[in-house]
């Protein structure tokens, strides 16, 4: 479900950004005409509040160049589950 339009979207993988006071690499970011999805991948635990807000960070970053909206995702390789990162 998360990636299923991700044909109508730009795609970056592993985009890294530096500004005055911070750096990061966004593990997967999806740009579409109306929004923004970043997701970050983890290895199975995805519901760390440290995660939640690493991902706050990315979209901080993001929320400063573009007027889109954001959505952020937490999604784990092994139990190939996803959740949404809420502002």
């Amino acid at each position: 479900d998360l990636l299923r339009n991700v044909k109508d979207g730009k795609v970056f993988k592993e985009y890294e950004y530096f500004d005055d006071e911070h750096h990061g690499i966004i593990d997967l970011m999806i740009i579409y005409d109306d929004h923004i999805d970043i997701i970050d991948y983890k290895t199975k635990n995805i519901d760390d509040e440290a995660y939640d807000n690493q991902v706050r960070s990315y979209r901080d970053y993001i929320a400063s160049i573009t007027s889109l909206p954001i959505s952020m995702y937490l999604y784990s390789i092994i139990d190939s589950t996803y959740r949404m990162v809420k502002w």
